[in-house]
């Protein structure tokens, strides 16, 4: 891996990387180690980084304690390592969002392993609609298809997303929270023993050892 190098802001309100020859976007990424992005149309570059990248997904405010929305491109993407700021609300603090950038630093020094394992690059919003997903389809005749990776969208009765992103199914009913209701097939008492679960056995990603979803298990 050569020295760490950062990607130019290609999101910029006015300038020439917004508006330039695309092939010159793509040149950049492909030379970048790090790429870091909010939700939204930055993320689109992950899928095009070198081997080896790592890729820091910041999250926004939103149902769950943060929203990671394209988090699933990270996830097919087994030659590069996602990351993700937990920090809850909108807002970036500043040391926590160096620890995560040093975090990178490392993974990058001692080389990322490749492929990535399946679930790595998923975020606690991620890992808990792959949860779901299993839990709703097992010991069902759909079971064998979820293991072979057929969308979502294929298997009937299952929990697609439509026009959503993963948190508007698991944050639904969070702390009073009401996701859009696109999905009435959504088990939503399912879905609050797999937050608990979560953070149970992961107490420390929230405040006061309550886990991320901070139900204190």
């Amino acid at each position: 891996m050569p020295a760490l190098t950062c990607s130019s802001f290609l999101g910029a309100r006015r300038g020439k990387k917004q508006t330039g020859d695309f092939r010159q976007h793509l040149e950049i990424i492909r030379t970048t180690d790090l790429h870091i992005s909010g939700p939204g149309t930055g993320q689109m570059y992950q899928t095009f980084l070198p081997d080896g990248a790592v890729h820091i997904n910041l999250g926004s405010d939103g149902p769950c304690p943060r929203n990671y929305m394209e988090e699933y491109m990270a996830e097919a993407s087994p030659y590069l390592r996602a990351l993700y700021y937990l920090q809850p609300g909108g807002g970036i603090a500043p040391e926590p969002f160096l620890q995560l950038v040093r975090q990178a630093k490392q993974l990058l020094g001692a080389g990322v392993a490749m492929p990535v394992p399946i679930g790595v690059n998923l975020s606690p919003v991620g890992q808990l609609y792959k949860a779901y997903t299993w839990k709703v389809f097992q010991g069902t005749d759909e079971e064998k298809a979820v293991a072979e990776m057929v969308p979502v969208r294929l298997i009937p009765e299952g929990p697609t997303l439509g026009n959503l992103f993963f948190e508007n199914l698991v944050c639904t009913n969070l702390h009073g929270v009401t996701g859009r209701k696109e999905n009435p097939q959504i088990n939503n008492c399912l879905m609050a023993r797999l937050r608990e679960s979560f953070d149970l056995k992961f107490p420390h990603l929230g405040s006061r050892d309550r886990g991320w979803f901070g139900t204190g298990g």
